[in-house]
C-alpha cells in the first residue's frame, strides 16, 4: 500500500493545498474494524489511512474513483485505532459498526456526558488523543444533578482505546480528562448496540498571562486557525504592523507540549486546546524551509514527530487578529478575523 507515487502525491499536494478538507478519527468500536469509505463527488478522490504500527506511526494511501464506494476488509485495515485524511469533505468514512468517524477537530473536548436510562446496559470507548497517558473521571449524577458515583479509569499510550462497560446509573453520565479525549457511548436496546448523541459541552477555559499579548493565525479559508502569544515589544510591534497592512508573513517558531494550553483553533464550535503551544517566536518571515511547514491538526496528529524537531512555520497560515484575554480563556472570538 505505500510507495513512491504516494509520497510524490503526499509532497504534491502537501505543498500546493493549505490544509486537509477532514481528518477523521476511528477508536477501536468494531473488533472486525471493516470499513465503508464513499466518494460523494464527481472527481477522483485520495486518502490517507494512518495508524501506529510495529515501526512507530505508519501511513497507508487509497485512490477512490468518482463516486466510488469500497468497504475495507480486516486485512485492509493494520490496526483499529487511527486517523484517516481526505482533501475534500464529500468523502465519507463509516464504521462497521454504522458509526461515522470522529473529526479531529470537534468531539475531542475533556468533558464529555449524555443521557442515560436506568436498566440498560451501556459501553463506551474512550480513547486517548493527548500525548501522555491521562487519569479519566466517571461521574453519574441523579435527576437533580447530585453525584451519585464516581470512577476513575486510566488511558494510556497516545491513540489508544480503553472499552468501559456499566448499568444505566441515574440520568446523566459525564467524563472528564486532563488533555484531549475522544469518546462514543453504545446502549444496548433488545441486544442491538446504539449510539448515543452527546450532551452540549462548554467551551474549555484556559489560564492567560496578562502580561503577554495573543494573536490569531489562520489559513486563507478562515478554516483553520491557532493562537500564539508575544512578549517581546519588537514582534509584538511587528505583529501589529503586519494585521494592519495585511501582510502575509511567516511565523518562524518552536513548539513544547502543553496539556490545556491557550492554544487552539477558534473555528471549531468546542475549540478544544491542543496538546502543543508555540513556545518561542523567533520572527516573522516573508520565507522559510518547507521542512517546518504544516498545519496545526498536523502537528497534533503527528505530535511526537514534530516535538522532536520543534520548530515550525506554516506556509498558509498568517497573523488575522490580536486577541483579547477574554477571546484566549474562553476560545470564543467577539469578532470575525
Amino acid at each position: 500500500m505505500r510507495n513512491l507515487s504516494f509520497v510524490l502525491t503526499f509532497i504534491a499536494f502537501l505543498t500546493a493545498l493549505p490544509t486537509w478538507g477532514q481528518a477523521l478519527h476511528a477508536p477501536k468500536v468494531c473488533e472486525k474494524g471493516q470499513l465503508v469509505l464513499q466518494n460523494l463527488t464527481a472527481e477522483p478522490q485520495n486518502l490517507w489511512f494512518q495508524y501506529y504500527g510495529e515501526k512507530g506511526f505508519e501511513e497507508a494511501h487509497w485512490f477512490l474513483e468518482k463516486f466510488e464506494v469500497k468497504t475495507l476488509s480486516p486485512q485492509d485495515l493494520p490496526a483499529f485505532e487511527f486517523s484517516l485524511k481526505t482533501l475534500n469533505p464529500k468523502v465519507i468514512a463509516i464504521t462497521r459498526c454504522g458509526a461515522d468517524l470522529v473529526p479531529w477537530t470537534a468531539r475531542v473536548s475533556p468533558l464529555r456526558s449524555w443521557t442515560l436510562q436506568t436498566g440498560f446496559s451501556y459501553k463506551a470507548y474512550i480513547q486517548n488523543l493527548d500525548p501522555k497517558t491521562q487519569s479519566v473521571m466517571l461521574r453519574f449524577f441523579a435527576a437533580d444533578n447530585s453525584l451519585l458515583k464516581t470512577e476513575t479509569i486510566s488511558l494510556g499510550a497516545h491513540l489508544k482505546t480503553t472499552d468501559f462497560k456499566f448499568w444505566g446509573l441515574g440520568t446523566r453520565f459525564e467524563i472528564e480528562a486532563q488533555g484531549r479525549i475522544s469518546v462514543i457511548l453504545q446502549k444496548n436496546e433488545n441486544g442491538s448496540m446504539n449510539y448515543l448523541k452527546e450532551l452540549p459541552t462548554k467551551p474549555v477555559q484556559v489560564m492567560v498571562d496578562p502580561a503577554s499579548v495573543y494573536f490569531l493565525l489562520s489559513n486563507d479559508q478562515k478554516s483553520d486557525s491557532f493562537i500564539i502569544k508575544l512578549e517581546d515589544p519588537v514582534l509584538i510591534a511587528k505583529a501589529r504592523n503586519n494585521i494592519s497592512r495585511g501582510l502575509y508573513q511567516l511565523m518562524i517558531g518552536t513548539i513544547s507540549y502543553a496539556p490545556q494550553s491557550e492554544n487552539r483553533s477558534l473555528v471549531s464550535p468546542e475549540n478544544t486546546p491542543f496538546s502543543w503551544r508555540v513556545d518561542k517566536v523567533s520572527n516573522f518571515n516573508d520565507f522559510a524551509d518547507i521542512s517546518c511547514d504544516a498545519s496545526p491538526q498536523n502537528v497534533q496528529e503527528k505530535i511526537f514527530d514534530w516535538l522532536a524537531n520543534r520548530r515550525i512555520c506554516f506556509w498558509s497560515y498568517h497573523l488575522t487578529k490580536e486577541l483579547s484575554a477574554h477571546e484566549v480563556q474562553f476560545g470564543q472570538l467577539s469578532s470575525q478575523p
